[in-house]
């Protein structure tokens, strides 16, 4: 069952996505316009500042997911072994808490896939900075889940619990 629900919320998020990458350049506030503004007034240029947010996303993902999750890990109301994220795993446990980072984290990349499809579809190119910094967030949590995995190991149990 959970399996239908987070293929159906992923083509929600790609939808919305999509929807978003089509709205997106007809807003008054353009990310580019406050990119070549903030480039202008830094000493560095454009592609070092989004090399630069592009590494802050990669870090910051991962490290706040491993905060967050060890909070979790020492917390008396979670679950006294977590099991490992899947595609059937029920996301809204807060007892088991990687599995809703795990699914929020393929609803990002599915948001910038529909992001990049819908300004494809109305400008003709793709809004780079939109688009990869929704990626660059969903792999960062995705890399926080597989770091969270081997840091808190002791918290998960090898096999997951057998249906009765």
């Amino acid at each position: 069952m959970w399996y239908r629900v987070r293929i159906g919320l992923l083509v929600t998020f790609f939808a919305l996505g999509i929807i978003f990458g089509i709205i997106f350049p007809y807003n008054e506030f353009r990310i580019d316009d406050f990119v070549d503004a903030l480039a202008t007034a830094l000493p560095v240029g454009i592609p070092v500042l989004v090399i630069g947010m592009c590494i802050f996303a990669l870090l910051f993902y991962p490290l706040g997911l491993i905060f967050v999750i060890g909070i979790q890990a020492v917390n008396p109301f979670s679950a006294p072994r977590w099991t490992k994220p899947s595609w059937r795993s029920n996301f809204l446990n807060l007892r088991d808490p990687l599995h809703f980072f795990h699914f929020f984290a393929f609803a990002g990349l599915a948001g910038a896939a529909g992001s990049a499809l819908g300004s494809l579809a109305v400008q003709g190119r793709l809004d780079f900075l939109v688009v990869a910094m929704q990626a660059l967030a969903g792999l960062g949590i995705l890399a926080g889940v597989r770091l969270c995995l081997r840091v808190y190991r002791f918290k998960y149990q090898d096999e997951p619990p057998q249906a009765k």
